[in-house]
C-alpha cells in the first residue's frame, strides 16, 4: 500500500557521521554493511568515527575479484529516501573523504565513487568520483553530472579531509525512493619483487554524510559541535596491564600526576555555542558509585577546535579479585534541537585490567613481512616490562 511504502522511506535530513561506536553502518540509514565503521583508521577526522572502504569483505577476507586491475570492492548504500521536492528546494548531498589515513594509499587508478539511484529507470547513475595522486599530493574529482573536474591540493592528502558538495537537480532523482551509494575501486599492486604479497589496502575514509534541502554551495557542514578524538587508555605505556601487576611501581610509571582526562572537540559550523563538559568514571565492579566530574561551561567559536584537560583524583579499587574494569565517559551538553546530531556528543572507553599486557588497542593499521636473501631466519621481538615476576602462557 502507498501508506506502508511512505512509512519505510527516510525523510530529510539524512545525516550520519559514523560516531555511534558500532563497527557496522547503522541499519536505519544504510542497507548494506561491507564497510568498517571505526575510530582509529583516519587521521584527524572532523568528528569521531569514519566509514572505511578497503579491499576486504565482511568476513575479513580479500575480495575474490581483487586483481592488478582496479574493480569495485566495498559498497555503502543508503536506505530509500523521500526526495519528492521541487527543484527550487536546492538539494545537496555533502560529505568529507580522506585517502589512506593510517591505512594503505590507493593506487593512481583506484577511486572512490558516488552514484545516485534513478527511481524511474531503476538504475544507478554515476555522479562523482575521486582519485588520489600521492606524488604531487593532489586529489582529482570528477563531478560527472555537471561535467566538471576539480583538482584539490593539500600538504599531505593522507591526513586531510576534503569536502564535497553534490547538488541534486534532476527530476529522475527527486522522487520517493531515491538512494545514493559510495563505492571504492581497489587493486593489487603489481609487485614484481615479491609476487606473494597480497594485503588489504587502497583505503578511503568518509565522514559527515549530510543530505538536506534548502542548502547552498557554502553550507557545506552541519551546524554542530562534536568530539573529534576518542578517549584512550589512562596508562602511559600500555593499553592494559594485569590487575595484580597494578602495584605502586606500575601506578607511578603508568599514571600521569595529576590524573587527567583529555578531550578534543570541534565546532563544525558558523554559530558560537555554549558547551557544558561532563565526565563520569564508573567502576564496573560497583555500578552504584559512579564518579562524576564537571568540566564547566565554556563557549566555542565558529570553526574552532578545542582541547580540554580535566585533572581528577580517583582511587582504583575493584570488588573483583582478579580484574578491574572502568568505564570512562565524556559528553558535551549543547542546546542543539537536532537529535540526529547527538551521537558525536558522547565518547566512551573501557579501561581493563585483566590478565594480560597490551601495547595495542586491537585495531590493525599495518602489516609487514620479511623477504629476500637471508630472511630464512628472520625474527620479530617485542619487549614488555613486567611490573611483577609472573609466568607467560600465551601470546
Amino acid at each position: 500500500s502507498a501508506q506502508s511504502k511512505s512509512k519505510s522511506l527516510l525523510t530529510l535530513p539524512f545525516f550520519d557521521d559514523f560516531s555511534r561506536g558500532d563497527s557496522n553502518p547503522a541499519p536505519e540509514n544504510w542497507s548494506d554493511s561491507y564497510v568498517i565503521i571505526n575510530q582509529t583508521y583516519a587521521i584527524n577526522p572532523p568528528t569521531i568515527g569514519v566509514a572505511t572502504f578497503d579491499a576486504i569483505n565482511q568476513k575479513g577476507e580479500l575480495y575474490e575479484n581483487l586483481s592488478s586491475s582496479s574493480s569495485i570492492m566495498d559498497t555503502l548504500t543508503s536506505q530509500p529516501i523521500n526526495l519528492d521536492y521541487p527543484e527550487k528546494d536546492s538539494l545537496y548531498l555533502s560529505f568529507q573523504y580522506q585517502p589512506k589515513g593510517l591505512g594503505e594509499a590507493p593506487d593512481p587508478n583506484d577511486s572512490l565513487v558516488v552514484e545516485f539511484f534513478s527511481v524511474g529507470n531503476s538504475n544507478w547513475i554515476r555522479a562523482w568520483s575521486a582519485s588520489a595522486n600521492f606524488l604531487d599530493s593532489t586529489v582529482r574529482e570528477k563531478y560527472i553530472l555537471s561535467k566538471k573536474i576539480v583538482t584539490q591540493k593539500a600538504t599531505s592528502i593522507a591526513n586531510h579531509f576534503f569536502n564535497v558538495m553534490l547538488p541534486i537537480t534532476s527530476d529522475q532523482f527527486m522522487k520517493e525512493g531515491f538512494k545514493f551509494r559510495f563505492m571504492n575501486y581497489a587493486s593489487l599492486p603489481s609487485n614484481t619483487q615479491v609476487p606473494s604479497i597480497r594485503g588489504n589496502g587502497d583505503h578511503w575514509h568518509i565522514d559527515l554524510v549530510y543530505l538536506n534541502r534548502a542548502r547552498n554551495y557554502v553550507d557545506s557542514l552541519p551546524n554542530d559541535v562534536g568530539f573529534t578524538k576518542p578517549l584512550s587508555s589512562l596508562l602511559k605505556n600500555y593499553q592494559s596491564i594485569p590487575w595484580k601487576h597494578f602495584v605502586s611501581e606500575a601506578k607511578q610509571a603508568e599514571l600521569t600526576d595529576p590524573l587527567t582526562l583529555n578531550i578534543q572537540y570541534s565546532n563544525l559550523g558558523p554559530d558560537k555555542w555554549d558547551i557544558t563538559r561532563r565526565f563520569i568514571i564508573t567502576d564496573l565492579s560497583n555500578l552504584n558509585a559512579p564518579y562524576p566530574a564537571s568540566g564547566g561551561s565554556y563557549p566555542i567559536l565558529a570553526y574552532r577546535t578545542e582541547e580540554y584537560i580535566r585533572d581528577y583524583e580517583y582511587d582504583f579499587l575493584s570488588n573483583w579479585e582478579d580484574s578491574a574494569k572502568y568505564s570512562l565517559e565524556s559528553y558535551l551538553i549543547t542546546n542543539s534541537p537536532e537529535k540526529y546530531l547527538r551521537w558525536n556528543d558522547t565518547i566512551r572507553y573501557t579501561q581493563q585490567f585483566i590478565n594480560y599486557y597490551a601495547y595495542d588497542d586491537g585495531s590493525a593499521e599495518n602489516g609487514y613481512g620479511i623477504f629476500g636473501e637471508g630472511s630464512d631466519n628472520g625474527r620479530v621481538a617485542v619487549k614488555y616490562h613486567s611490573y611483577l615476576p609472573d609466568s607467560l602462557n600465551q601470546i
